[in-house]
This record gives structure tokens, sequence and C-alpha cells, in this order.
């Protein structure tokens, strides 16, 4: 599921170069397109990933309860941002919020601070439903530990309605139930994961995460780096950070074949994209020592990977090399923006997951689009081109979503 863990809606404005928003590891399943084209996967074949119970642990039921705390109305845009914060984390990032609701005024927000406590998403829906009809509310912000929606399936990888012996049954965070606002969700067998999602299935606002109370291979505590990101995000959007023109189509083996069909899509946001596919090119070596460290405003990076680690082939595929979660902080990637085409790289439930490395373990880090399972985006153009216009990254993100899945014959395989 894409996390687009991201942070999430930010805004291109091609002339000032200025993004919204806030960190995108969002949530979502993202792959769609053609059948042919090999599927990102883990290729640690004994890789344990967390699970619903794992989260249930970790997260004893406790009654909701959530107010609102603030608001900011700038009269100016029809859509507006609900950010909802952990209340346990309010009073710690306070001071950063109000400056975050202060950007998106400037730029024609309005927006809503709603402090949340408690482990029913159930709750948390509702409250979002509420703000999308009552004060028009397009994209939400879900800052520090809030409640988690699973959703389970096979991945049925050549569409044909059976689990066959390759096609592993999962489960993973699944933050679409909050985008989808009117589709339907059900549990069929009652073990606390959907695993039924119909009727009306494509999201209807842009959300994104801001978590970080599980990144401990940093030497700062929770609120520190999320007061850190939001710094960023303040100076990056007032022009005080200096952003670049230039991006990057980073295209390990499996995919360089559709290199320049990528580079294409993505030159419709970014006219200067530098195109890395050839196969013995593309290793971990180069993309840790050279290209992370580069001028890049974007980077899309395909290669196979787990939550914390990219598997970077070489000879001839015959072998892979590794750029791993514990090397980003050192390396302080210089990009801002992230197309995680990695299998499960946003699971923003993993200790240490890589979408949230790139974010809190950079001093450059804004926004990462990823998946929460196997698989990720394809039909780039669905995302890149409204992404040029001056849309958000949610809002492009469900644009994307609307073409690209659960619209044909092949909707198992999109899933």
């Amino acid at each position: 599921m894409l996390n687009v863990k991201i942070e999430l809606m930010l805004r291109k404005n091609v002339m000032k170069k200025i993004l919204f928003l806030t960190f995108i590891m969002i949530s979502l399943n993202l792959f769609a397109g053609y059948k042919d084209i090999p599927v990102t996967r883990d290729l640690d074949l004994n890789a344990e990933y967390d699970t619903y119970q794992d989260w249930l642990e970790d997260h004893p039921q406790q009654q909701t309860h959530s107010s609102e705390v603030s608001r900011m109305l700038s009269n100016q845009r029809d859509e507006g941002f609900l950010i909802i914060v952990n209340d346990n984390l309010y009073e710690n990032i306070e001071s950063s919020i109000q400056t975050y609701q202060e950007d998106l005024a400037n730029e024609g927000f309005d927006s809503f601070v709603l402090q949340f406590d408690g482990t029913s998403h159930f709750d948390l829906k509702v409250q979002i439903i509420v703000y999308n009809q009552t004060e028009n509310v397009t994209n939400v912000v879900l800052i520090g530990d809030l409640p988690i929606a699973w959703f389970e399936l096979f991945e049925d990888f050549n569409n044909n309605g059976i689990q066959d012996d390759d096609e592993a049954w999962v489960e993973f965070p699944c933050d679409l139930y909050y985008t989808d606002i009117d589709g339907s969700w059900d549990d069929t067998d009652n073990n606390g994961i959907y695993d039924y999602h119909e009727g009306d299935k494509h999201p209807e606002i842009g959300i994104g995460r801001i978590v970080s109370d599980n990144m401990n291979m940093l030497s700062e505590t929770e609120s520190e780096l999320i007061t850190n990101y939001f710094q960023k995000n303040h100076l990056y959007r007032t022009g005080i950070i200096t952003s670049h023109e230039t991006s990057l189509a980073y295209i390990d083996d499996d995919w360089s074949y559709w290199g320049s069909e990528y580079q294409q899509a993505m030159q419709l946001a970014y006219p200067s994209v530098e195109l890395i596919n050839d196969d013995e090119e593309t290793i971990a070596i180069d993309y840790r020592d050279n290209r992370l460290i580069a001028d890049y405003e974007f980077i899309q990076v395909h290669v196979h990977s787990g939550p914390n680690a990219h598997y970077f082939y070489y000879n001839d595929g015959n072998n892979y090399e590794l750029v791993n979660n514990y090397e980003i902080e050192g390396i302080n990637p210089t990009a801002h923006f992230y197309n995680l085409f990695c299998c499960s790289n946003s699971r923003y439930t993993t200790v240490n997951n890589m979408g949230g490395m790139y974010l809190y373990g950079s001093d450059h880090g804004l926004a990462t689009i990823g998946s929460t399972k196997t698989g990720s985006m394809l039909g780039f153009s669905d995302f890149y081109q409204p992404f040029s216009e001056d849309l958000t990254i949610g809002e492009s993100l469900r644009l994307w979503w609307e073409a690209n899945v659960d619209t044909g014959p092949d909707w198992r395989w999109e899933r």
C-alpha cells in the first residue's frame, strides 16, 4: 500500500517551486499498469513483517477523546486542511503546528487542528468525514501515533482470482480507508482486519502521515523529529531553503527497459530529469555515494526493497548489494521529495522504515510516496501531470488512484 507516509499534500508552484506540505508516506497500495512489468518485492525470503496483532499489543484499546484546538481561516480557497495530532504529542509541538497553519494560510488554505486520543480508526474516520462535509476539508495530515486501519488480501499477480503458490496472503496498514469516505468496507471473518472494499472505491481526499515514534535509530525524540520536520517544511515553503530544478529517475535492472518512459512522465513536472538505467550503473555504491548527495529536488528510485533496505542488482542481475536504513542519517541525502518504487519501503509501522529515514534522518527530506506492501506506482503520468499543475501531492495522488486502481478487468492485479 502506498504510504504515500508521506508529507502530504504539498503543492508544487512551478514558478516559485514551493510545494505544500508535509510528508507523505501515504499508506496506499500503489500499483497499476501493465502486467508484464515486474513487481517490486522484498528479496529477503526470511523477512518477517510487523502484523496487526503486533499493533494491537502495542495499542491496548482506549476510548476516543477529541477536540478542536485551533482553526485558521484564509477564505481564499475552496478546500482546507484538517491536521489531526496525537493528544499526548500536541503540547510538545504546538508552536510548530501554529507555524504550519500560518504557512497554509499564506497560501490561501483554511486549516483546522484536532487533538485525538484513542485507538478506534472508525472514530477517526468519522471526524474526517465531518470536516469534509462541514468545512470542505480535502487534505488531511495525521501527526503522531494515531489509529490505523489494516487490510488483508492475497497478491493476485496474474489476476486469475485464485491464490497460486507464489501469491502470499498479506496484511498491511491501509490509509485508503480514510481517503475513501463513501466506499463500503467490511471485515468478513471478524478478525479485526478489513478484507472487503467495494462500492465507490476511489479516494475523495488526500492524506498523509507524519509519524516518527518508531524511528529509534535517530537520537532525537519523537517531538524533536517532528519539530525539525516542520522547521524544514517552513524554510522550504518560504524560499529560505534552496530548491533545485533537476530530478532523478534511478531505475534498477528489472525496470531499466522502461526507463525512458518513466523519465518522460517525470518531465511533466520537472523538465530536467536525469535518467540512470544502465544495468551495471544502477548499483548500491553509486546510489549511496553519488546520487543521494547530488543536487536533485525529486528522486524516483525503482529497486527491489523491504521496509529497511534497497537491494540493487549487479553482475548481470546475479548478485545484489544493499543500501540500508542505518546508512541514511550519515549520508544526509539532499533531495526534498521521493517517489519510492520500492516494495514495502514506506511501511510506517515498521521500526526505522526507509520512507521515514529519508524524512527524519535528513536535513532536507520533506515528502515520500511509497507502499506499505508489495508493489508501487505505475501510470506515472497520471500523477506528474496534475502535480505539475499546482495541485497538492495529495490531490495528485488521488487523481492518479482514480485512473489506475480498481478501474477495469485487471483490478485484482492492480490492488
